[in-house]
């Protein structure tokens, strides 16, 4: 059985309790410094000043950058065929 921790993630200067297995700490640790880099930056780049409209794309950036990483390798595939893929690319 996973060991649950509390942590708090601190999103664009607003803290989010949450409850997470010891395991996923990191991920969500590097979960959150992505998210709050990416809201600065689309803040410097359309000089918003709204937070809920730079959170909405911070979403909207996030997502679309998660749907082009699913299509490089599907869900549906098998890692053996991901790995022969790569080796008639690279060969």
């Amino acid at each position: 059985m996973s060991e649950s921790i509390k942590v708090s993630l601190s999103i664009a200067g607003r803290a989010y309790p949450l409850i997470i297995e010891k395991k996923e700490e990191l991920m969500v640790k590097e979960l959150e410094s992505k998210i709050n880099d990416t809201f600065n930056k689309i803040q410097v780049m359309y000089q918003m000043s709204d937070k809920i409209d730079n959170l909405a794309m911070t979403i909207i950036s996030l997502l679309m950058e998660a749907e082009q990483s699913n299509h490089i390798i599907s869900p549906q595939e098998d890692v053996t065929d991901v790995l022969q893929r790569l080796e008639t690319m690279l060969g």
